[in-house]
């Protein structure tokens, strides 16, 4: 009788509603962002914003592109039915944040915080997101697809219906997070940190296996000989 393969049937997150791309919003590099402000139905390219002070920022219905935020405070925002294209968000504070429905394309994040935050129906994909910290953040149906996510925080976070596909996770901290379902098949789990109870319900494939068995026995002081 043939092996069968076990296959996972997960549903790819939804693809934010967008405005039409030619309809660009005027905005320069001098407008300062404020608490509370809301953007909604905006199409924004190529703005040097970084170093921004707000928080509870509303965006909806919006494209960015080559959009820098990097060096901000921007905790408490809310982000739905958006897509990032190259822009840049790294070393924000970006703690309690609500993200719904959005793609971030080609977008680096290194260092960000987005700690105890909500995260669901969005695609990374061929994004930077070394050092990111999403301590305590709660992911629904969200795929990392050939991102660079090395020594990140995932720490006691809900990643149950989370798939990471060719990604770099080497160095991450898994320590007390949910991880039954989440499909790790294809990406770097080289030197992860995490505990045996922690990868309950995890979906590996077999060369990840290997790796996992050799750091636990490492971890678990099992001595390993051959015959």
């Amino acid at each position: 009788m043939p092996n069968k393969r076990k296959t996972l049937d997960k549903k790819l997150p939804s693809s934010p509603s967008l405005p039409d791309e030619t309809c660009l919003t005027q905005f320069d590099n001098t407008n300062a962002l404020k608490d509370e402000d809301e953007f909604s139905d905006i199409v924004l390219t190529d703005l040097d914003m970084s170093g921004q002070a707000a928080a509870m920022l509303v965006l909806k219905y919006a494209r960015l592109k080559q959009i820098r935020l990097s060096d901000s405070i921007m905790p408490k925002a809310q982000l739905v039915d958006a897509r990032l294209e190259s822009c840049d968000i790294s070393n924000s504070d970006c703690s309690d944040t609500r993200i719904n429905k959005v793609a971030l394309i080609n977008t680096k994040f290194v260092g960000i915080k987005l700690i105890a935050s909500k995260i669901s129906e969005c695609l990374l994909d061929n994004c930077l997101g070394e050092l990111a910290q999403f301590y305590g953040t709660k992911f629904r149906n969200t795929r990392f697809q050939n991102c660079k996510l090395r020594n990140a925080d995932f720490r006691a976070c809900d990643l149950s219906s989370t798939a990471f596909f060719n990604c770099d996770l080497s160095g991450a901290e898994f320590y007390d997070a949910n991880l039954q379902g989440t499909d790790f098949r294809g990406s770097d789990i080289s030197q992860i940190k995490i505990q045996p109870k922690d990868l309950k319900g995890a979906v590996i494939d077999s060369n990840q296996a290997l790796e996992l068995a050799q750091y636990l026995a490492k971890l678990l002081e099992i001595e390993v000989l051959d015959v």
